[in-house]
Formats: structure tokens, sequence, C-alpha cells
């Protein structure tokens, strides 16, 4: 998403605090966006809700538009230390990776099951 992109909706909808930890001005938010493009995905810090994290990271077409997008979320105690900061991530954007090859016009559908054990399936439908 581009600067203007940004300000369209920071000026449509405005940077509402909905716990302490929300990103309610806009050099934060620009600083985080920018952490975020670098390392290709975001990080919700229990920024809607308390005591939840979650990872995101875009699902791209040929042309690198952005066509999707994959979360992981859960409860503080099971997105913490090493799993949050390095596992999660690695696994969110090998599947967004699988996906990024998977054709956007092709008639069949592509599917992402992550297990609890941790096991990423990805394939078509």
């Amino acid at each position: 998403m581009g600067s203007d992109a940004v300000d369209e909706v920071v000026s449509r909808h405005g940077l509402i605090r909905l716990t302490s930890k929300t990103i309610a001005d806009r050099e934060t938010l620009d600083e985080e966006l920018h952490k975020a493009r670098n390392r290709g995905y975001s990080i919700n810090d229990q920024g809607v809700i308390e005591g939840l994290r979650a990872i995101g990271a875009p699902v791209t077409g040929p042309d690198d538009e952005v066509i999707g997008g994959l979360s992981i979320s859960g409860p503080l105690n099971r997105m913490e230390g090493e799993r949050f900061e390095n596992d999660l991530p690695s696994l969110l954007l090998g599947v967004t990776n699988e996906l990024n090859l998977i054709s956007p016009t092709s008639k069949r559908t592509g599917f992402c099951i992550l297990t609890s054990s941790g096991e990423v399936h990805v394939g078509r439908l």
C-alpha cells in the first residue's frame, strides 16, 4: 500500500486507540509499515484485542499485486519468544510463497492448512 492509499485510509477512518498497544499516531504507523515491508510480514501485538497477537503477510499475483493475505493469530501465551519471532513468520512466509506460485487465473482453488503440530499443507483443489 502506497503512501497515498495510507493517507486515504487514515483520513477516512482515523487512528482510533482500541487498546493500550494500538498504533494511534501517523509517525508510528509509518515506522511499522516500513518494518513490515522490509521483513515481508506485519505484526499486530495486541493492537486490537488485549492478549491477542497476530502476524500477516500478503499473497501476490504474477505482477506482484496483492490478491489476498494470510495471517496467524493466537493468545499471547502461545505467540511469544522464538515461536512468535521466528518460527511462525518463517511458516507464514513459506506458505505465502507457495501460494504466490499458484496462478490466480487458474480455475482451480488453492488451499493451505497449518496444523497444530506446525505442519503446513499447500495445494490445489
